[in-house]
């Protein structure tokens, strides 16, 4: 099986699915601040997120102030996601993946990337 944005050759043993709720993010912090406690190398570990369009404002603020920068000390590989449309078959883009994120990429920035680059499926995005 595959992971959008990434491939069998990135030398990843660790990939956190980062959903942005209380428990996903509790749980990534408890990873940044004790990585070792958890038998985890950060190098080799990369943090997936899919913009799925339920993000608050809110939480987008908290994580660009408090969870990015933890992201960005320990030089951890965060790849933003979004798909391509309602179905399966349209595919998944990478909006980001860096180890120096400074902005939470919301579904509102995804749906006009992705209706950018993929003109046709327009019609298929969520509204």
């Amino acid at each position: 099986m595959t992971l959008p944005g990434l491939t069998t050759t990135d030398n990843i043993d660790t990939v956190i699915n980062w959903g942005l709720g209380t428990d996903s993010t509790a749980y990534l912090a408890k990873m940044l601040t004790d990585p070792t406690a958890y038998g985890i190398d950060l190098d080799r570990t990369v943090v997936l997120y899919m913009a799925t369009g339920s993000e608050w404002p809110e939480t987008r603020l908290l994580v660009e102030e408090f969870m990015l920068p933890l992201l960005r000390e320990h030089g951890v590989r965060f790849v933003q996601l979004a798909r391509n449309g309602r179905l399966a078959a349209d595919g998944i883009t990478v909006l980001d993946d860096s180890r120096n994120t400074e902005r939470l990429l919301t579904a509102q920035t995804a749906i006009r990337y992705v209706a950018a680059a993929y003109p046709e499926r327009t019609a298929r995005l969520p509204r």
